[in-house]
């Protein structure tokens, strides 16, 4: 009994540590799912997990929102965007987002990605052009290209 337990619970264990939702590192054989570019500026990138485990990379936040408004939700699992100034993944819903028409984004939608409101607002102070968005914000912003 005691090792069928222990069992389980190894189990249990590596089935955690295999989850899928997890940002993966981006390849230089990446291409955007939505635009099909290469991703040469991985400051700007994005994925999302699907509910079968399929990950996909994006060149821009733009590219991922474009993409995720034309995908059945229930089908996505996560969502991750690339902090832009410390280059980690972020959870997207959790990221506080940056619009202003100067920054140079892959795809030109100008939005950027940062793990706080403060790195944020600094940014903004610093560039002195800038826009605080939220996730929500994101469904509702025009995503044609900005430039």
């Amino acid at each position: 009994m005691k090792w069928k337990m222990i069992i389980v619970v190894g189990l249990l264990m590596i089935l955690t540590a295999c989850s899928s939702d997890k940002p993966r590192e981006i390849s230089s054989d990446d291409v955007c799912k939505a635009c099909n570019m290469g991703l040469t500026d991985v400051k700007y990138a994005a994925q999302i997990v699907m509910d079968n485990g399929d990950q996909e990379v994006f060149d821009d936040i733009g590219c991922m929102m474009d993409y995720m408004m034309e995908t059945d939700s229930s089908k996505i699992s996560a969502a991750f965007v690339m902090d832009a100034s410390k280059n980690k993944w972020l959870n997207a819903e959790k990221a506080t987002y940056v619009y202003a028409e100067t920054n140079s984004t892959p795809m030109n939608y100008g939005v950027m990605a940062f793990d706080s409101e403060k790195s944020a607002e600094k940014w903004i102070k610093k560039q002195e052009i800038g826009e605080l968005l939220t996730y929500d914000d994101l469904h509702d912003f025009d995503w044609g290209v900005h430039h």
